[in-house]
């Protein structure tokens, strides 16, 4: 069974890559250099990425508001965009809302295998585990 059918983790891109590559880690399984992270493979990762946004707008908004903007500036010029953003990033001490969120998954993940549940955020900890509909 896939990550995403077993977990129901849509909206929290990067838990999976967690999920993964600390089975991976567990069972001392190496991966093929330069295969992608599992949501980078995952069948649902677009829609999956889209919800990711959904929920750090609401967690984050004014970060992701200034990101989204940058970003509409920029449209069609994926390299202008990320340079404005580095810039934004480094002067600012801003981190990027969208894989700032996406760490965090990551990391619980990890902490679901290791412990069965992701780690204390407190108000922030995610709800693990997901509802299946």
């Amino acid at each position: 069974m896939t990550i995403e059918k077993e977990l129901n983790c849509m909206g929290y891109y990067g838990f999976g890559n967690g999920i993964e590559i600390s089975r991976m880690k567990r069972d001392d399984i190496t991966p093929e250099p330069g295969s992608p992270a599992y949501c980078g493979r995952c069948p649902l990762g677009q829609k999956c990425w889209e919800k990711h946004r959904e929920r750090v707008r609401v967690m984050l908004p004014d970060l992701s508001a200034a990101f989204d903007e940058v970003a509409a500036r920029h449209k069609g010029n994926p390299k202008g965009m990320m340079e404005e953003w580095t810039f934004i990033v480094k002067s600012d001490k801003q981190p990027d809302p969208y894989t700032t969120v996406m760490g965090g998954n990551m990391q619980d993940g990890c902490y679901v295998v290791a412990t069965g549940r992701p780690k204390d955020r407190e108000e922030g900890t995610i709800p693990f585990p997901f509802i299946t509909h």
